[in-house]
């Protein structure tokens, strides 16, 4: 363990600007899902007046929402089947995107990717947009004016899946 900020796989620095508060948030979650070769890195750029606790909300929910999905792909039962969300809150099964997820390979073009990498890819994309149907329905967070730039990053073993920057925005 170092105090620095620093690991074996990775070291973290942000920088305060001359705007005020800073709006940047990052994270290295070694042993990722319990997986000794995995490793997820993140990050959220905020951006509007409370982009910083943007940011940070994703930064803290999002990871827990791809190991989520992560095991509920790899185990091959429904995400969540036996849990039931209180009214209001986003579910999994209620992700709205299925035709999405059915033809990943479709925007890969010519070249298909492992069948391996499928469930982690369905994963992320899954946990993204639970990311932001979370946002769009939380009590104390105003995402109207205010959101993030997502940049993530899942090495496992020698294989490396990065999600491009998705703004987190909601829009009335």
């Amino acid at each position: 363990m170092s105090t620095n900020g620093a690991t074996k796989t990775a070291s973290l620095y942000t920088q305060q600007g001359k705007k005020g508060t800073n709006q940047d948030a990052m994270l290295v979650w070694e042993n990722f899902n319990s997986r000794s070769d995995t490793v997820f890195c993140g990050v959220f750029d905020g951006h509007g007046p409370v982009g910083h606790t943007v940011a940070k909300k994703v930064r803290d929910t999002l990871p827990f929402i791809v190991c989520s999905q992560w095991n509920d792909e790899q185990s091959g039962k429904p995400p969540h089947a036996t849990e039931k969300s209180p009214p209001g809150t986003p579910s999994s099964d209620d992700d709205g995107d299925d035709e999405a997820y059915q033809s990943l390979d479709a925007e890969e073009g010519n070249e298909k990717l492992p069948e391996m990498c499928m469930p982690l890819k369905k994963s992320i994309l899954k946990a993204f947009n639970l990311m932001d149907k979370e946002l769009k329905l939380h009590p104390t967070i105003d995402c109207f004016c205010s959101g993030t730039t997502a940049v993530t990053l899942i090495k496992q073993a020698c294989t490396l899946f990065l999600q491009y920057p998705i703004v987190f925005i909601v829009s009335v």
